[in-house]
């Protein structure tokens, strides 16, 4: 399977979708597995590349997860993506995201819950850049091949914004203040 190493660099347009599980729930193959399966439906139904597709698992104590206020075992799969897909893409998004949760974990349907919340693109920031809204990936992934690293310890950079662009760069914005105020 491709990893996130293996995307063309500033090809990051991607979904995030992070399995929250009680610990020792599922084992790495089984992690793997999911992680693939989501990627490839993800892939087939929104129409990127399964590269794109990221997957984290939560997993908190056994004591930390509950339902109708009882300790409880659930997957619970919550993705963000950005607006502008169809609705029926999206509910047999989620679909089919918890079909494969169920078949590949053996967790029960009753016990699995998926939840694809979006936004608009404008609202994610990756590598320095705002992302494309759906159907305008090419032309952002293509500008994106043509420019330096836009992120280095020193200053954010944002080569491709000019006087019309409604996004104003931060160009007194460095990454060591992040670092230094969040030692306090």
């Amino acid at each position: 399977m491709a990893t996130a190493l293996d995307r063309p660099k500033g090809a990051d347009i991607m979904p995030i979708y992070t399995c929250t599980i009680a610990e020792s729930t599922l084992s790495a193959e089984t992690k793997r597995e999911l992680a693939g399966e989501t990627a490839r439906i993800h892939s087939s139904i929104n129409h990127v590349p399964s590269t794109y597709v990221d997957v984290a698992f939560h997993e908190l104590s056994a004591d930390s997860l509950y339902t109708d206020g009882e300790p409880a075992r659930p997957a619970l799969v919550s993705a963000w993506v950005r607006a502008g897909h169809r609705d029926a893409e999206t509910t047999h998004l989620a679909t089919e995201i918890a079909t494969a949760v169920t078949r590949i974990t053996a967790i029960r349907a009753e016990r699995v819950l998926v939840v694809i919340q979006s936004s608009p693109a404008r609202y994610a920031v990756e590598g320095g850049r705002v992302l494309p809204e759906p159907g305008h990936e090419q032309s952002w992934i293509a500008g994106s091949l043509r420019r330096p690293a836009m992120l280095s310890d020193e200053r954010l950079q944002f080569p491709t914004l000019d006087k019309a662009s409604p996004i104003r760069p931060c160009n007194n914005f460095r990454l060591s203040h992040i670092s230094r105020h969040s030692r306090r």
